[in-house]
Protein backbone atom coordinates (compact mmCIF):
# COMPACT_ATOMS: atom_id res chain seq x y z
CA UNK A 1 0.00 0.00 0.00
CA UNK A 2 1.70 3.44 -0.72
CA UNK A 3 1.46 6.48 0.83
CA UNK A 4 -1.52 8.09 -0.42
CA UNK A 5 -3.89 4.96 -0.14
CA UNK A 6 -2.25 5.31 4.06
CA UNK A 7 -3.46 8.61 3.78
CA UNK A 8 -6.58 8.80 2.62
CA UNK A 9 -6.85 5.54 5.11
CA UNK A 10 -6.25 7.26 8.07
CA UNK A 11 -8.77 9.94 6.80
CA UNK A 12 -11.62 7.02 6.96
CA UNK A 13 -10.05 5.99 10.12
CA UNK A 14 -10.77 9.42 11.63
CA UNK A 15 -14.59 9.93 9.73
CA UNK A 16 -15.40 6.12 11.46
CA UNK A 17 -13.89 7.33 14.95
CA UNK A 18 -16.00 10.45 14.68
CA UNK A 19 -19.00 8.27 13.76
CA UNK A 20 -18.48 5.93 16.85
CA UNK A 21 -18.59 8.70 19.09
CA UNK A 22 -21.99 9.84 17.78
CA UNK A 23 -23.20 6.43 18.41
CA UNK A 24 -22.10 6.14 21.90
CA UNK A 25 -23.55 9.03 22.30
CA UNK A 26 -26.80 8.53 21.17
CA UNK A 27 -27.03 5.37 23.92
CA UNK A 28 -28.83 7.46 25.97
CA UNK A 29 -31.21 8.85 23.31
CA UNK A 30 -29.60 11.76 22.65
CA UNK A 31 -30.04 11.54 18.96
CA UNK A 32 -33.26 9.28 18.60
CA UNK A 33 -34.33 8.89 15.05
CA UNK A 34 -30.95 8.63 13.62
CA UNK A 35 -30.56 5.09 12.91
CA UNK A 36 -31.13 5.40 9.47
CA UNK A 37 -28.53 8.40 8.75
CA UNK A 38 -26.32 6.28 10.66
CA UNK A 39 -26.58 3.57 8.39
CA UNK A 40 -26.01 5.57 5.28
CA UNK A 41 -22.74 7.35 7.04
CA UNK A 42 -21.49 3.90 7.57
CA UNK A 43 -22.34 2.21 4.04
CA UNK A 44 -20.67 5.73 2.69
CA UNK A 45 -17.56 4.34 5.06
CA UNK A 46 -17.73 0.90 4.05
CA UNK A 47 -17.75 1.70 0.35
CA UNK A 48 -14.32 3.99 0.27
CA UNK A 49 -12.62 1.64 2.09
CA UNK A 50 -13.39 -0.94 -0.29
CA UNK A 51 -12.11 0.64 -2.74
CA UNK A 52 -9.01 0.93 -1.40
CA UNK A 53 -9.30 -2.50 -0.70
CA UNK A 54 -10.94 -4.23 -3.18
CA UNK A 55 -9.12 -7.83 -2.43
CA UNK A 56 -9.76 -7.55 0.97
CA UNK A 57 -12.89 -10.11 1.34
CA UNK A 58 -13.04 -9.12 4.85
CA UNK A 59 -13.80 -5.59 4.19
CA UNK A 60 -15.51 -6.30 0.89
CA UNK A 61 -18.21 -8.64 2.17
CA UNK A 62 -17.59 -9.70 5.93
CA UNK A 63 -17.75 -5.89 7.04
CA UNK A 64 -20.85 -4.83 4.86
CA UNK A 65 -23.59 -4.19 6.40
CA UNK A 66 -27.00 -4.53 4.91
CA UNK A 67 -29.47 -4.06 7.78
CA UNK A 68 -33.16 -4.15 7.98
CA UNK A 69 -34.31 -0.84 6.86
CA UNK A 70 -36.96 -1.62 9.17
CA UNK A 71 -35.77 -2.05 12.19
CA UNK A 72 -36.26 -0.15 14.92
CA UNK A 73 -34.03 3.23 15.54
CA UNK A 74 -32.22 1.66 18.84
CA UNK A 75 -31.71 -1.52 16.97
CA UNK A 76 -30.27 -0.18 13.88
CA UNK A 77 -28.34 2.21 15.67
CA UNK A 78 -26.87 -0.65 17.81
CA UNK A 79 -26.15 -2.97 14.42
CA UNK A 80 -24.23 -0.06 13.14
CA UNK A 81 -21.85 0.62 16.27
CA UNK A 82 -20.92 -2.87 15.88
CA UNK A 83 -20.06 -2.98 12.37
CA UNK A 84 -18.06 0.91 12.97
CA UNK A 85 -15.83 -0.90 15.87
CA UNK A 86 -15.56 -3.75 13.90
CA UNK A 87 -14.19 -2.08 10.72
CA UNK A 88 -11.65 0.77 13.17
CA UNK A 89 -10.44 -2.22 14.70
CA UNK A 90 -9.42 -4.12 11.97
CA UNK A 91 -8.34 -0.64 9.78
CA UNK A 92 -5.78 -0.15 12.65
CA UNK A 93 -4.16 -3.72 12.60
CA UNK A 94 -3.82 -2.63 8.92
CA UNK A 95 -2.42 0.87 9.41
CA UNK A 96 -0.06 -0.86 12.38
CA UNK A 97 1.35 -3.40 9.98
CA UNK A 98 2.34 -0.71 7.63
CA UNK A 99 6.09 0.42 6.98
CA UNK A 100 6.25 4.00 8.26
CA UNK A 101 7.82 7.06 6.57
CA UNK A 102 10.61 8.06 8.13
CA UNK A 103 9.97 11.30 10.46
CA UNK A 104 11.71 13.95 11.93
CA UNK A 105 13.54 13.12 15.84
CA UNK A 106 11.06 14.15 18.44
CA UNK A 107 9.73 13.23 21.53
CA UNK A 108 7.70 10.34 21.73
CA UNK A 109 4.33 10.90 22.68
CA UNK A 110 1.51 8.49 23.29
CA UNK A 111 -0.91 7.45 21.30
CA UNK A 112 -4.18 8.22 22.46
CA UNK A 113 -5.93 5.34 23.01
CA UNK A 114 -9.46 4.20 21.10
CA UNK A 115 -12.40 4.32 23.00
CA UNK A 116 -13.46 0.17 23.48
CA UNK A 117 -15.99 0.79 26.19
CA UNK A 118 -18.72 -2.27 25.92
CA UNK A 119 -16.12 -4.22 24.44
CA UNK A 120 -14.14 -5.61 27.36
CA UNK A 121 -11.03 -4.33 29.07
CA UNK A 122 -8.65 -6.70 26.70
CA UNK A 123 -10.21 -6.59 23.74
CA UNK A 124 -8.96 -4.18 21.70
CA UNK A 125 -5.35 -5.77 22.25
CA UNK A 126 -6.54 -9.07 21.19
CA UNK A 127 -8.85 -7.91 18.28
CA UNK A 128 -5.48 -5.81 16.91
CA UNK A 129 -3.33 -9.00 16.43
CA UNK A 130 -5.43 -11.03 15.34
CA UNK A 131 -5.91 -12.79 11.43
CA UNK A 132 -8.64 -12.44 9.23
CA UNK A 133 -9.71 -16.17 9.99
CA UNK A 134 -9.48 -15.94 13.56
CA UNK A 135 -11.48 -12.07 14.00
CA UNK A 136 -15.04 -13.79 14.66
CA UNK A 137 -13.85 -15.29 17.55
CA UNK A 138 -12.87 -12.23 19.20
CA UNK A 139 -16.40 -11.54 21.12
CA UNK A 140 -15.48 -14.63 23.37
CA UNK A 141 -16.15 -13.18 27.23
CA UNK A 142 -18.00 -10.17 25.64
CA UNK A 143 -21.23 -8.78 26.49
CA UNK A 144 -23.11 -9.32 23.65
CA UNK A 145 -25.96 -7.68 24.41
CA UNK A 146 -26.13 -5.10 21.60
CA UNK A 147 -26.00 -7.56 18.47
CA UNK A 148 -29.52 -8.24 17.04
CA UNK A 149 -28.57 -12.36 16.76
CA UNK A 150 -32.06 -12.91 14.86
CA UNK A 151 -30.28 -10.77 11.63
CA UNK A 152 -27.66 -14.02 11.54
CA UNK A 153 -29.63 -16.82 10.34
CA UNK A 154 -26.67 -18.97 11.65
CA UNK A 155 -23.91 -18.73 14.40
CA UNK A 156 -22.79 -22.37 13.78
CA UNK A 157 -19.60 -23.01 15.94
CA UNK A 158 -19.87 -19.54 17.50
CA UNK A 159 -17.58 -18.61 20.62
CA UNK A 160 -20.11 -17.32 22.62
CA UNK A 161 -18.23 -18.18 25.97
CA UNK A 162 -20.03 -16.14 29.40
CA UNK A 163 -22.08 -14.28 26.79
CA UNK A 164 -24.93 -12.42 28.08
CA UNK A 165 -27.86 -12.74 26.08
CA UNK A 166 -30.23 -12.85 29.13
CA UNK A 167 -33.91 -11.97 28.61
CA UNK A 168 -33.22 -11.67 24.55
CA UNK A 169 -35.50 -12.91 21.51
CA UNK A 170 -33.48 -16.12 20.15
CA UNK A 171 -36.13 -17.97 18.63
CA UNK A 172 -35.10 -20.19 15.55
CA UNK A 173 -31.60 -19.37 15.76
CA UNK A 174 -29.21 -22.06 14.99
CA UNK A 175 -25.80 -22.54 17.38
CA UNK A 176 -25.01 -25.73 16.78
CA UNK A 177 -21.93 -26.74 17.76
CA UNK A 178 -21.30 -23.45 19.21
CA UNK A 179 -19.45 -22.80 22.67
CA UNK A 180 -21.65 -21.03 25.37
CA UNK A 181 -20.02 -22.00 28.11
CA UNK A 182 -20.77 -20.22 31.29
CA UNK A 183 -23.55 -18.09 29.06
CA UNK A 184 -26.62 -15.84 30.74
CA UNK A 185 -29.86 -16.96 28.51
CA UNK A 186 -31.91 -16.49 31.45
CA UNK A 187 -35.28 -15.83 30.04
CA UNK A 188 -34.23 -15.87 27.05
CA UNK A 189 -36.68 -17.02 23.92
CA UNK A 190 -35.44 -19.72 22.54
CA UNK A 191 -38.71 -21.64 21.17
CA UNK A 192 -37.24 -24.09 18.38
CA UNK A 193 -33.84 -23.10 18.22
CA UNK A 194 -31.04 -25.53 17.51
CA UNK A 195 -28.48 -26.05 20.09
CA UNK A 196 -27.10 -29.93 18.74
CA UNK A 197 -23.49 -30.58 19.82
CA UNK A 198 -23.55 -27.14 21.67
CA UNK A 199 -21.65 -26.76 24.82
CA UNK A 200 -23.95 -25.00 27.27
CA UNK A 201 -21.95 -26.30 30.87
CA UNK A 202 -22.66 -24.18 33.57
CA UNK A 203 -25.00 -21.91 31.55
CA UNK A 204 -27.87 -20.16 32.91
CA UNK A 205 -31.17 -20.75 31.16
CA UNK A 206 -33.49 -20.49 33.86
CA UNK A 207 -37.17 -19.32 33.36
CA UNK A 208 -35.89 -19.61 29.43
CA UNK A 209 -38.53 -20.58 27.01
CA UNK A 210 -36.85 -23.87 25.04
CA UNK A 211 -40.19 -25.15 23.50
CA UNK A 212 -39.35 -27.64 20.65
CA UNK A 213 -35.66 -26.20 20.85
CA UNK A 214 -33.04 -28.90 20.10
CA UNK A 215 -30.19 -29.94 22.59
CA UNK A 216 -29.43 -33.46 20.67
CA UNK A 217 -25.87 -34.41 21.53
CA UNK A 218 -25.33 -31.01 23.34
CA UNK A 219 -22.97 -30.66 26.67
CA UNK A 220 -25.46 -29.12 29.27
CA UNK A 221 -23.46 -30.57 32.38
CA UNK A 222 -24.18 -28.27 35.48
CA UNK A 223 -26.37 -26.00 33.49
CA UNK A 224 -29.12 -24.37 35.72
CA UNK A 225 -32.79 -24.60 33.61
CA UNK A 226 -35.18 -24.18 36.63
CA UNK A 227 -38.25 -22.89 35.59
CA UNK A 228 -37.37 -23.20 31.74
CA UNK A 229 -40.48 -24.16 29.81
CA UNK A 230 -39.84 -26.73 27.23
CA UNK A 231 -42.20 -28.76 26.16
CA UNK A 232 -41.56 -30.91 23.23
CA UNK A 233 -37.69 -29.94 23.80
CA UNK A 234 -35.28 -32.50 22.40
CA UNK A 235 -32.06 -33.36 24.81
CA UNK A 236 -31.82 -36.84 22.97
CA UNK A 237 -28.58 -38.29 23.96
CA UNK A 238 -27.76 -34.95 25.82
CA UNK A 239 -25.13 -34.47 28.97
CA UNK A 240 -27.10 -33.38 31.69
CA UNK A 241 -25.32 -34.24 34.77
CA UNK A 242 -25.81 -32.54 38.02
CA UNK A 243 -28.24 -30.30 36.45
CA UNK A 244 -30.48 -27.64 37.53
CA UNK A 245 -34.59 -28.12 36.52
CA UNK A 246 -36.64 -27.64 39.38
CA UNK A 247 -39.85 -26.44 38.37
CA UNK A 248 -39.55 -26.80 34.30
CA UNK A 249 -42.12 -27.69 32.57
CA UNK A 250 -40.72 -30.53 30.18
CA UNK A 251 -44.24 -32.21 29.14
CA UNK A 252 -43.75 -34.58 25.84
CA UNK A 253 -39.68 -33.49 25.48
CA UNK A 254 -37.17 -36.47 24.23
CA UNK A 255 -35.20 -37.76 27.18
CA UNK A 256 -34.20 -40.50 24.93
CA UNK A 257 -30.71 -42.10 26.35
CA UNK A 258 -29.80 -38.75 27.93
CA UNK A 259 -27.50 -38.52 30.87
CA UNK A 260 -29.34 -36.93 33.83
CA UNK A 261 -27.02 -38.54 36.73
CA UNK A 262 -27.19 -36.08 39.81
CA UNK A 263 -29.87 -34.24 38.31
CA UNK A 264 -32.45 -32.39 40.23
CA UNK A 265 -35.58 -32.50 38.83
CA UNK A 266 -37.73 -31.55 41.57
CA UNK A 267 -41.24 -30.87 40.94
CA UNK A 268 -40.62 -31.00 37.09
CA UNK A 269 -43.57 -31.25 35.06
CA UNK A 270 -42.47 -34.77 32.49
CA UNK A 271 -45.61 -35.50 31.69
CA UNK A 272 -45.16 -38.05 28.44
CA UNK A 273 -41.62 -37.51 28.19
CA UNK A 274 -39.90 -39.88 26.63
CA UNK A 275 -37.19 -40.99 28.88
CA UNK A 276 -36.09 -44.22 27.72
CA UNK A 277 -32.96 -45.69 28.70
CA UNK A 278 -32.01 -42.42 30.92
CA UNK A 279 -28.90 -42.27 32.83
CA UNK A 280 -31.05 -40.75 36.32
CA UNK A 281 -28.93 -42.55 38.71
CA UNK A 282 -29.06 -40.24 41.66
CA UNK A 283 -31.11 -37.86 40.08
CA UNK A 284 -33.72 -35.88 42.12
CA UNK A 285 -37.84 -35.97 41.43
CA UNK A 286 -38.91 -35.61 44.13
CA UNK A 287 -42.84 -33.93 43.60
CA UNK A 288 -42.40 -34.80 39.74
CA UNK A 289 -45.31 -35.21 37.67
CA UNK A 290 -44.35 -38.51 35.17
CA UNK A 291 -47.65 -38.88 34.66
CA UNK A 292 -47.54 -41.83 31.67
CA UNK A 293 -43.77 -41.08 31.01
CA UNK A 294 -41.31 -43.98 29.19
CA UNK A 295 -39.02 -45.00 31.36
CA UNK A 296 -38.26 -48.08 29.44
CA UNK A 297 -35.11 -49.70 30.56
CA UNK A 298 -34.14 -46.41 32.46
CA UNK A 299 -31.57 -46.48 35.12
CA UNK A 300 -33.16 -44.74 38.24
CA UNK A 301 -30.88 -46.83 40.41
CA UNK A 302 -30.67 -43.97 44.01
CA UNK A 303 -33.14 -42.03 42.48
CA UNK A 304 -35.25 -39.90 44.84
CA UNK A 305 -39.16 -40.20 43.40
CA UNK A 306 -40.36 -39.14 46.77
CA UNK A 307 -44.11 -37.74 46.44
CA UNK A 308 -43.41 -38.25 42.67
CA UNK A 309 -46.72 -39.11 40.13
CA UNK A 310 -45.29 -41.99 38.20
CA UNK A 311 -49.50 -42.60 37.72
CA UNK A 312 -49.59 -44.67 33.72
CA UNK A 313 -45.57 -44.46 33.37
CA UNK A 314 -43.92 -47.50 31.89
CA UNK A 315 -40.78 -48.97 33.97
CA UNK A 316 -40.78 -51.61 32.33
CA UNK A 317 -37.08 -53.32 33.06
CA UNK A 318 -36.19 -50.06 34.57
CA UNK A 319 -33.63 -49.87 37.56
CA UNK A 320 -34.78 -48.86 40.41
CA UNK A 321 -32.43 -50.45 42.87
CA UNK A 322 -32.46 -48.39 46.61
CA UNK A 323 -34.74 -45.91 44.67
CA UNK A 324 -36.59 -43.62 47.33
CA UNK A 325 -40.32 -43.81 46.22
CA UNK A 326 -41.81 -42.62 49.49
CA UNK A 327 -45.56 -41.53 48.99
CA UNK A 328 -45.30 -42.21 45.39
CA UNK A 329 -48.23 -42.57 43.04
CA UNK A 330 -47.54 -45.53 40.73
CA UNK A 331 -51.34 -46.30 39.77
CA UNK A 332 -51.59 -48.19 36.36
CA UNK A 333 -47.73 -48.28 36.36
CA UNK A 334 -46.04 -50.88 34.27
CA UNK A 335 -43.37 -52.61 36.18
CA UNK A 336 -42.82 -55.60 33.85
CA UNK A 337 -39.49 -57.06 34.79
CA UNK A 338 -37.79 -53.47 36.48
CA UNK A 339 -35.93 -54.00 39.71
CA UNK A 340 -36.75 -52.77 42.71
CA UNK A 341 -34.14 -54.35 44.75
CA UNK A 342 -34.04 -52.71 48.44
CA UNK A 343 -36.30 -49.99 47.30
CA UNK A 344 -38.19 -48.05 49.84
CA UNK A 345 -42.05 -48.39 48.31
CA UNK A 346 -44.79 -45.74 48.42
CA UNK A 347 -45.45 -46.69 52.03
CA UNK A 348 -42.23 -46.71 53.62
CA UNK A 349 -41.76 -50.22 53.45
CA UNK A 350 -38.43 -51.92 51.60
CA UNK A 351 -38.78 -53.81 48.37
CA UNK A 352 -37.92 -57.75 49.40
CA UNK A 353 -37.59 -60.26 46.37
CA UNK A 354 -40.61 -62.27 45.57
CA UNK A 355 -42.78 -58.89 47.13
CA UNK A 356 -46.04 -58.54 45.08
CA UNK A 357 -46.06 -55.12 44.07
CA UNK A 358 -49.84 -54.62 42.45
CA UNK A 359 -51.09 -52.67 45.52
CA UNK A 360 -49.52 -50.13 44.99
CA UNK A 361 -50.87 -50.50 40.76
CA UNK A 362 -54.19 -50.77 41.63
CA UNK A 363 -54.73 -48.78 44.98
CA UNK A 364 -55.22 -45.46 43.25
CA UNK A 365 -57.11 -47.42 40.26
CA UNK A 366 -59.56 -48.58 43.44
CA UNK A 367 -59.99 -45.05 44.91
CA UNK A 368 -61.18 -43.75 41.95
CA UNK A 369 -63.49 -46.60 41.37
CA UNK A 370 -65.03 -46.01 45.06
CA UNK A 371 -64.89 -41.94 44.43
CA UNK A 372 -67.23 -42.29 41.51
CA UNK A 373 -69.58 -44.79 43.93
Amino acid sequence: MDESQLAKLRQYMQALKALMQSLEASQDGTYAGAGKMALRSYQGLHGKVAELLPDDFYVTETLRLDADPNADDSALTNQVLFAVRQLSVYLVSITRSEPQPPRPPEPPTPPTPPDWRGFGRDLSEQIINLTRGTLKRALTNVDVEIIDLRNRPSMRDAMLENANLAGRDLSGIDVGGANLEGANLSGANLMGANFQDAHLDNANLSGANITGANFHDANLEDANLSGAQGEGANFRNANLENALLDGAVLTGANFYDTNLEDARLNGCLLEGANMRGANLEDARLENARLIGANLLDANLQDAKLNGADLTGADLSSANLEDADLRGATMSEAKIDNANFEDALLPDGTRYRDGRDLSPFIQAQKRKNEETAE
